[in-house]
């Protein structure tokens, strides 16, 4: 019944074709999909009310018991986005106690757009920065202690400037 009424969106990303290998251009908006919610216009009134993470779309799903949350996430590559989906979807069921289906947190992952005359529209939403996904650090190479024959030398060489003053 969806895919005859409803058009799909990738939230992710621009593919030539739905798979991983075919992605055109990462867009760094992942879609969480809360289900089994008792009252739609409360829990979107949550959502959009948290002071360290707002969304940037709201809108009921589908099947009208749910919400369809879109968040911007800032320090990811287009690899990380399960893990990012995975602290975001943390984020909503520890702070507002509502569930999160795990299912769709691929970069690929499609979610129907129905119509919803109520959606809400937070262009000005931050970007959420996920200490989970967070870019590799520098290599810092490590000091390792130096050997016996260099260590003879060294002192070798203090010896010598100390007696040279």
């Amino acid at each position: 019944m969806k895919k005859n009424q409803f058009k799909l969106v990738t939230f992710s990303g621009m593919f030539e074709e739905r798979n991983t290998d075919s992605l055109l251009k990462f867009s760094h908006l992942i879609c969480l999909d809360i289900d089994d919610v008792e009252d739609c216009n409360t829990a979107k009134s949550h959502l959009i009310n948290q002071i360290n993470f707002k969304p940037l779309l709201l809108f009921i799903s589908p099947s009208g018991n749910g919400i369809k949350a879109v968040y911007r996430v800032s320090n990811i590559t287009a690899n990380q986005v399960n893990q990012a989906y995975e602290y975001l979807a943390e984020l909503v069921e520890s702070k507002l106690g509502l569930t999160v289906d795990r299912a769709p947190k691929s970069v690929v992952s499609g979610c129907f757009l129905p119509w919803d005359p109520e959606a809400y529209l937070n262009e000005e939403a931050e970007a959420v920065i996920s200490p989970k996904t967070k870019i590799a650090s520098p290599h810092v190479p490590t000091i390792t202690q130096p050997k016996d024959e260099d260590l003879k030398k060294v002192e070798a060489c203090v010896d010598y400037i100390e007696k040279s003053d």
